[in-house]
């Protein structure tokens, strides 16, 4: 009976720690975005949608954390909910052209190179809070842009 309780009180605490994490995820995108026109309430809702989306569309089978998965699920309900209520623009390329709402990344973020991983990790705020592309640059002695490219590399990465 004591063996049930504690393992209760275990996943209790575990399910705490990752609802922080995707709130974190949420916050911190929310706050990226906080110029367009919309409300940080409206921001953190279409965030919270896009966290909904993320978690019923997951696949454990596929070897991402959910964390990393959600980041971009969390960003594309953001960006849509902007570009529908001010009409900015914020895609080069056309929703429809866009990623489909049911692909799933096919690179684990563990195939990522530890600087990839520590350069998402900064820029998302994933366990810290979120850097600027100059903090990281200085972190790893890199440029502001070959940060924003190295970033970009490793999201095309996980997008594959």
């Amino acid at each position: 009976m004591n063996q049930n309780k504690e393992q209760i009180q275990g996943m209790e605490r575990t399910n705490e720690n990752s609802a922080k994490k995707e709130s974190q995820i949420v916050l911190s995108l929310a706050k990226r975005y906080a110029d367009y026109g919309l409300s940080q309430e409206e921001l953190i809702k279409a965030g919270n949608k896009g966290l909904e989306l993320a978690a019923r569309k997951y696949d454990e089978q596929v070897g991402i954390r959910f964390e990393v998965y959600a980041i971009w699920w969390v960003q594309q309900s953001i960006v849509q909910e902007i570009e529908q209520t001010t009409g900015i623009s914020l895609r080069k390329t056309p929703i429809s052209h866009a990623h489909k709402c049911d692909a799933q990344p096919t690179c684990s973020f563990s195939e990522l190179t530890e600087r990839e991983q520590g350069i998402l990790k900064m820029y998302y705020g994933i366990d810290e809070e979120p850097k600027s592309f100059e903090d990281i640059g200085k972190a790893y002695g890199l440029t502001n842009e070959r940060v924003k490219q190295l970033m970009e590399k490793a999201i095309r990465k996980l997008k594959r």
